[in-house]
This record gives structure tokens, sequence and C-alpha cells, in this order.
């Protein structure tokens, strides 16, 4: 989740090179919306199968600054999502290129799990 298109680029090829599958959102409120959709099917289809619940997504990078929506505003929706479901807790990794431990303090006061800094590198 990220507002820069740059980003989401750079960020979509690195993650495509692991053979994963890729939900891109442009703004925290998309970040939303997507998260409400895909966990309500998720949620549905185990409570049809009587299967244990999985996570709306496995892993969610979310920029912390944005207009709108910002990703910390977002990650509390989510997480607020989760618990109205009762469905496990998808990671949030926050991206931003600050790296004071305030504003890592309140990624997590926010539900973030974890926390990179902008640029990001592939090693």
């Amino acid at each position: 989740v990220d507002d820069s298109a740059v980003n989401v680029r750079v960020l979509s090829a690195m993650l495509s090179k692991t053979n994963v599958e890729v939900t891109v959102a442009h703004s925290g409120r998309d970040a939303v919306e997507l998260f409400q959709s895909a966990a309500s099917s998720k949620s549905t289809a185990s409570s049809k199968q009587s299967s244990a619940p999985t996570p709306a997504f496995d892993i969610i990078f979310m920029d912390c600054e944005m207009p709108e929506m910002s990703g910390l505003e977002a990650s509390q929706a989510i997480r607020s999502i989760e618990a109205q479901l009762a469905i496990p807790k998808s990671m949030i990794v926050a991206l931003t290129g600050h790296t004071s431990f305030e504003v890592r303090r309140s990624c997590q006061a926010h539900g973030m799990d974890h926390f990179m800094t902008k640029p990001v590198m592939r090693d």
C-alpha cells in the first residue's frame, strides 16, 4: 500500500521475483476496502467449510504517510476488522522514510508488526 506509483512498482517487482501474489492499493482507504472484501470472503468460506480461519492477507506492506487516510489509520481499521470477524491477524509491515524511535513506537501503537525504512533494498 503506497500512494507513490514508483514505490508500488519497485516493491511489486521485488515481490514478484519471490512467486507471491501481489495485491496493490494506492491509499489507506483503498487498503481498508480491499482488506474488508478479502476478510469477509475468507471468513464466509471458512465458516461454510468448518475450517480454521486464515488471515485475509499473509503480509501487508503499508506506507505510513498517505493523504486521505494514513497507513497508521488504515492499520487500526484493519485490526478492527480482524477483531470483528474473529480472523487471524495479517502481518503489517510499516514502510517509512523516518527512522526515529517515536515513529517506530507510533507504528506499533497503531497495530503494525514490523518496521522497514525506505528505500527498500533487496539483499
